[in-house]
């Protein structure tokens, strides 16, 4: 399976080889990623942490020697009725849940060349048997999200009697315009609804009381770390009283992200910043930044006595200006809708979570040795 495979009928070939990292930044050179999370730096530290054997490939498609689009790929076997099972294929994600589920991956797709390519064409000649295709977090603006939302032409290549899509997830992503605040000249309130704005002017108002409000960056690969550290102290402890599990339930988590903080904070990728009252922490925020967006990961926040205290909102509305002072374009607060991300934005992305699977029928159910079924 590691060799270019023709498809049929045009100039385009296909191959699917175990991943390496060398491989994967050549092919990552030819194309630019529109969000960090497939940027070089996820990436590098993705399959760096990853254990080993990963069980990663890449996958690539050219055509007239020319690269069209390449991605990531790990596979698993599920069975909801044994001894049947079917090869589950995850795009840009290992196929490992306890791996997968630890790091919240939003604004994916298939890094392609603009050729009006379909997802349906490549998913008909990926070079090996699937059964369903897991598409986490895709960028409803990009390939191959922009075929999953029927207002593409490139939905036309769906054929239902050969694949059923499954939208399994369809989020928001809130969005702050850094422009509009440095048009208010940083005054984020101007830009809130009248009752946001008293909210968060009660916060400020109550939070004073310890001092006034700064905030601090980390400055060197050292304090990030040990922002982090705090950051992760805070974050678990308000998940604990909720009953919930947080972003950084696993050792593995914890592993890829202080990887990723010392590989690539020192490129500036990356923002840890405390925002403090006097003495008194509010919180952490840890931030990616990639092509002039802020993407706004997790916060630490502190559990004050007075609910009447917005640690996050204070935390964000400083971030939020910080930011625009330094000149970025956008504050991202990711997929979801918590109230607080839609509290200080007026615009959001979509990012859609997507199934795509070839209908049971007998042709395609097949009975293996569960022993046997780990390979590809």
């Amino acid at each position: 399976m590691t060799g270019w495979t023709p498809i049929p009928g045009t100039p385009r070939e296909i191959q699917a080889a175990p991943a390496s990292k060398e491989a994967v930044r050549r092919a990552w050179d030819c194309f630019s990623p529109r969000s960090y999370f497939l940027s070089e730096g996820w990436i590098d530290s993705f399959m760096e942490t990853l254990p080993q054997p990963s069980g990663l490939y890449l996958a690539r498609l050219k055509s007239g020697g020319e690269p069209v689009c390449a991605f990531l790929f790990g596979t698993s076997w599920f069975s909801r009725q044994f001894p049947f099972f079917r090869r589950r294929v995850f795009i840009n994600t290992s196929g490992r849940i306890g791996c997968d589920r630890s790091l919240w991956l939003v604004y994916n797709s298939i890094l392609s060349s603009d050729s009006g390519e379909s997802i349906f064409q490549i998913l008909d000649h990926l070079p090996f048997r699937w059964h369903d295709i897991i598409l986490p977090g895709l960028d409803a603006d990009s390939f191959p999200g922009n075929c999953f939302t029927g207002e593409s032409d490139l939905f036309n290549g769906f054929n239902s009697r050969r694949y059923r899509i499954t939208i399994e997830s369809d989020l928001p992503s809130f969005y702050v315009d850094l422009a509009q605040v440095r048009k208010a000249e940083g005054d984020v309130m101007l830009l809130l609804k009248s009752m946001h704005r008293r909210n968060l002017k009660r916060s400020y108002s109550l939070i004073e009381y310890y001092g006034p409000v700064s905030v601090s960056q980390a400055d060197s690969t050292e304090s990030a770390l040990d922002m982090f550290r705090d950051l992760l102290s805070l974050h678990q402890a308000s998940f604990s009283r909720r009953h919930r599990k947080s972003a950084f339930n696993t050792p593995y988590s914890i592993r890829f992200h202080e990887t990723l903080i010392r590989s690539r904070f020192s490129r500036r990728e990356i923002q840890l910043t405390c925002i403090a009252a006097g003495d008194q922490v509010i919180g952490y925020v840890y931030a990616f930044v990639h092509n002039g967006i802020v993407y706004a990961y997790q916060t630490g926040l502190t559990k004050f006595s007075d609910n009447r205290i917005s640690p996050g909102l204070i935390c964000h509305c400083e971030m939020i200006k910080h930011n625009a002072a330094l000149g970025y374009s956008r504050y991202d607060f990711l997929a979801g809708r918590e109230s607080y991300k839609s509290f200080f934005s007026r615009s959001h992305n979509r990012v859609i979570w997507v199934k795509v699977s070839r209908p049971r029928h007998p042709g395609l159910g097949r009975i293996f040795n569960y022993r046997s079924a780990s390979t590809l």
